[in-house]
């Protein structure tokens, strides 16, 4: 009995004690994180943005100062925002960063010189006396001497001034030089390329991963694995909903009569017998509201001149890839009809509903339909869900000109990354600033109504582009528009891949054209004759027979083309295939193993 009292009393002591620690070590970070929130020093940054057409000074000038009451409330941060339409935006952007460049480089000039000048005049000045002197016989540099602030430095202060406005003591923050620009819009991945490369923007992984991590749940995945160049990112993409699905809609009510199971229905292919049940006992049902079209096929169609690659132009080189495949999927280009039964089964089944008159257009609204093909977003369930089977054919796809159309970026001359990063990150994460950069001020500039979307006043004179001004899911719905439709974005992009050629490009590599230019002419020569067939048996007949010639023709050019063990010509100009699958063993896509 007394050991298990002592026991008992062993356990409580333990208890307690670890309470008290841990309460001792809650108040220990509660106390620091206060320390580190006091030693915080005020800091004025640059933020410059697209703007639209309708937009005056004076709005502009009303949402920068509401902005400012959010920004050093929370973060002691102010903000000068900059409102360019984008007809003058890049340039003024631009310019500015030149302008810096030219900035930094006289005064790196400058101490160069006075470096110089005081070697020259050792032991006939003292430190001070030479700068001086320097500076008298060269003012062009004043303004870059020791005593100036260092432009590139971060500025903080944290002294106070009598506001007579308000009759309050208010923090001081520093002037911004003009020529840095903290925070800005960017649009582009050539555009992105060329300011990573010429230091216009900064890194931002480490603040993705420690201040501005908040950031991963905010940002669909697809966006920010993406949008990085050669593994770094440079740019936050900002969040909306990416492509859109192509659905295959099956009639459930007719599925269940004629005892099929949606499991076994993946595509068109699956189909048939439903479809012939269609056609023999339901004679006033359309078949397949819809057109004959292929889909999860990418041809591997080369500009000779340009070297261009066109996915969706007719060539016999190809591969095809499942519905949700994305960015670092192995791909194999082979010819398509030689061994590709896939894209051969889609073109002939395709042919054949075409022969029994199964696809139909301009079908009325009300119509009754065994099988419906449409694209569009994640919302369109509400419409269709009820009635039929949801069949993804494809997936939305973030394409490279949908995630570098739309980011924001820190200045590559900015000091303050990651007070910079605190201002981008909140943007896309919190709705009161989201909302205040989009559509102004409300009761001004906008009003909500009883399904809280915006309505804009008769007299709005503050427009932005939803798009351009941060995370869309966090932002309101306008009246007009679905109330749920970020719900619905939310969940489309959960689905939502990546460009399988993301990033590939000939650029800079030395291609050999001849082997193009003979994949294009066989290419043509087979398209007119698959053209040619009349009805499903013709094309059936040449499938089989274009199989036999390909598989041979596979011994010369196609086989040159596609293997990857093709020694580059004399020209050191190599076949297109055999750069890709570099690229891919480059990327860790593939093993080269």
């Amino acid at each position: 009995m007394k050991k298990k009292l002592t026991c008992l009393v062993l356990c409580a002591v333990l208890v307690i004690s670890s309470l008290l620690i841990a309460g001792c070590s809650q108040q220990e970070m509660d106390e620091e994180a206060q320390r580190e929130e006091a030693s915080r020093g005020t800091v004025t940054l640059n933020w410059w943005m697209i703007t639209e057409e309708g937009t005056t000074p004076e709005a502009a000038k009303a949402v920068e100062e509401a902005v400012n009451k959010i920004t050093k409330s929370k973060f002691k941060t102010k903000v000068n925002i900059t409102f360019y339409t984008e007809d003058e935006y890049y340039n003024a952007l631009e310019q500015t960063f030149l302008s810096k460049e030219r900035e930094r480089q006289e005064k790196e000039a400058a101490d160069k010189e006075l470096k110089k000048f005081k070697r020259e005049n050792k032991g006939v000045y003292s430190n001070e006396e030479a700068e001086k002197k320097f500076y008298e016989l060269h003012p062009e540099y004043a303004k870059y001497a020791e005593t100036t602030t260092d432009p590139l430095a971060e500025t903080t202060v944290e002294e106070t001034f009598y506001n007579p406005e308000t009759g309050l003591l208010e923090l001081k923050y520093p002037e911004a030089d003009p020529n840095v620009i903290d925070i800005f819009f960017l649009s582009g991945y050539e555009r992105l390329l060329e300011y990573v490369d010429k230091e216009w923007v900064n890194r931002l992984d480490d603040e993705l991963n420690s201040g501005s991590k908040k950031l991963n749940d905010y940002i669909s995945r697809a966006f920010l694995d993406s949008v990085k160049i050669e593994g770094a990112t440079y740019a936050i993409p900002n969040n909306r909903t990416i492509g859109e699905y192509t659905y295959m809609l099956v009639n459930k009510e007719l599925l269940a009569k004629y005892y099929y199971n949606i499991k076994d229905i993946q595509d068109l292919i699956d189909c048939q017998e439903f479809l012939e049940d269609i056609e023999a006992f339901e004679p006033d049902v359309v078949p397949i509201d819809g057109s004959p079209e292929l889909y999860n096929v990418l041809y591997w169609s080369i500009d000779p001149d340009t070297l261009e690659i066109d996915t969706k132009k007719f060539s016999v080189i190809g591969t095809t890839y499942t519905t949700f495949a994305t960015l670092g999927t192995p791909l194999q280009f082979t010819s398509l009809i030689a061994t590709r039964k896939p894209y051969r089964d889609q073109l002939l089944i395709n042919r054949l509903y075409e022969d029994r008159g199964y696809f139909r257009s301009n079908v009325p609204e009300d119509a009754k339909c065994a099988i419906k093909i449409v694209k569009g977003g994640a919302e369109l369930e509400k419409k269709y869900a009820k009635d039929y089977h949801m069949v993804v054919l494809e997936a939305p796809r973030a394409s490279q000109e949908m995630i570098f159309e739309s980011m924001f970026a820190v200045g590559g001359f900015s000091s303050n990354v990651a007070r910079s990063m605190e201002i981008i990150t909140y943007l896309n994460t919190n709705a009161e600033l989201r909302n205040l950069v989009l559509y102004g001020i409300e009761g001004v500039n906008y009003t909500l109504d009883e399904n809280g979307q915006v309505v804009r006043t008769e007299n709005n004179n503050y427009w932005m582009d939803i798009n351009k001004t941060g995370n869309a899911f966090i932002a309101y719905s306008e009246v007009g528009t679905d109330p749920d439709i970020w719900s619905y974005g939310v969940k489309q992009n959960r689905d939502a891949t990546v460009d399988l050629l993301l990033g590939f490009t000939f650029k800079g590599e030395k291609v050999n054209t001849a082997s193009i230019r003979k994949i294009q002419e066989i290419s043509d020569s087979v398209k007119a004759r698959i053209d040619a067939c009349k009805n499903y048996e013709e094309l059936n007949a040449l499938m089989d027979q274009l199989m036999i010639e390909l598989r041979s023709q596979s011994n010369t050019d196609i086989r040159d083309y596609t293997n990857i063990l093709t020694e580059p010509n004399e020209a050191g100009e190599s076949v297109p295939y055999v750069i890709f699958h570099e690229w891919m063993v480059a990327k860790g896509f593939i093993s080269d193993e």
